[in-house]
C-alpha cells in the first residue's frame, strides 16, 4: 500500500539565523529587519518554490542572463516574494514586530 505523504522537516534551528552562511535574504530579513529566523527560513522557501515555478516559463531569459551563485546576493524579485509570504501567513502582531529595524543593525557600522 502506498504511504501517506509526509510533512516537510521544519528547518534545523542553528541552520536559518541570519548568521554569515544564510542566504542573504534570510541574513536581510532576521539583520536588517526583525523577523524570527523560522519565519525568515519558511518565506525563503516558499519564494524560491514560487520563483522556481515562474522560472519554468522563462528558461532563455535565464541563460542569456546568467544569476549570481545562490545566496550571494539579495534577489529583490524573491524578497518581494518572501514579503508577500510573510504578510499572508503570520499574525499581525508577529508580523509587524518584524518589519521593525533590527537595534543591532544600527550598531553596526556599514559594510
Amino acid at each position: 500500500a502506498p504511504s501517506a505523504p509526509s510533512a516537510p522537516p521544519a528547518p534545523p534551528a542553528d541552520e536559518d539565523d541570519g548568521s554569515p552562511d544564510a542566504s542573504a535574504l534570510v541574513r536581510h530579513l532576521c539583520d536588517t529587519l526583525s523577523f524570527a529566523p523560522r519565519d525568515a527560513a519558511r518565506a525563503e522557501r516558499a519564494a524560491l518554490s514560487w520563483a522556481a515555478a515562474d522560472d519554468d516559463d522563462d528558461k532563455e531569459a535565464d541563460a542569456a542572463n546568467p544569476t549570481p551563485a545562490k545566496g550571494q546576493e539579495l534577489d529583490h524579485d524573491v524578497l518581494s516574494l518572501a514579503m508577500d509570504w510573510l504578510c499572508l501567513h503570520l499574525d499581525e502582531t508577529t508580523l509587524a514586530a518584524g518589519f521593525l529595524p533590527n537595534p543591532r543593525a544600527a550598531a553596526r557600522p556599514p559594510p
